[in-house]
């Protein structure tokens, strides 16, 4: 902590604040199933919808990360993030995100109105610059924010179990994803099944007004 910080002064301060934290998060702790509480306590019930829904949310990528460049893409903008979670807040960042991203996955679907057989070139090239510039919006946003949010959201004694379980949603959405996306493209089209996924960004965005207030600068006790 004296490395990250300026003076020991500021160190000792941040390391009292996190005994605090900790002794508050003890004093929370019950015989009952930390699962049963996941249910039973108010204070957990609303931190798991919010979880869960940046979780659900999240796996959206993978469809996509197959694209040429992508793999750049992403990390590079992901560098972002390290200043807009705590300066623009989690919440504002994903409200912003989530339309664009559902815009860039439309231009996406509608690249594929061009002619394959007559203009392959420009095709190729507007699928491709519309699925970077969501990449470029997805990696700064609901790339990092779920996985800092969701461990944020529950209270210290019960958050090991709440983390697993976002983590969990993860990766069922993004094995239902990965099994329906050719079934989609065939049913759909390209251009519904892009747009059927802009939809979700949609909705992403209604869940995250209602059911994600901010986490950004609160301690544990504001959080409660």
């Amino acid at each position: 902590m004296s490395r990250l910080w300026y003076n020991k002064i500021q160190a000792a301060r941040d390391i009292f604040h996190m005994s605090k934290l900790l002794e508050a998060g003890s004093t929370m702790m019950t015989r009952q199933s930390k699962l049963l509480e996941l249910i039973r306590v108010l204070r957990n019930r609303r931190a798991k919808p919010a979880s869960e829904n940046v979780m659900f949310m999240q796996q959206q990528i993978s469809a996509l990360s197959a694209s040429l460049g992508f793999g750049v893409i992403n990390p590079l903008f992901a560098i972002p993030a390290v200043y807009t979670i705590d300066t623009f807040g989690r919440r504002n960042l994903l409200l912003t995100i989530f339309p664009l991203m559902a815009l860039f996955l439309l231009f996406t679907g509608f690249s594929f109105f061009i002619p394959l057989e007559t203009h392959s070139t420009a095709c190729v090239a507007c699928i491709a610059l519309d699925i970077y510039l969501f990449g470029m919006v997805y990696s700064p946003g609901e790339g990092p924010v779920p996985f800092m949010y969701s461990a944020e959201a529950y209270p210290l004694y019960v958050r090991a179990y709440g983390m697993s379980l976002a983590t969990a949603t993860l990766w069922f959405f993004n094995f239902v994803l990965s099994i329906t996306w050719l079934s989609l493209l065939a049913a759909l089209t390209p251009q519904g099944g892009f747009g059927w996924y802009a939809a979700w960004n949609i909705v992403g965005s209604v869940l995250v007004l209602l059911f994600l207030p901010e986490t950004n600068g609160l301690s544990l006790e504001e959080l409660d």
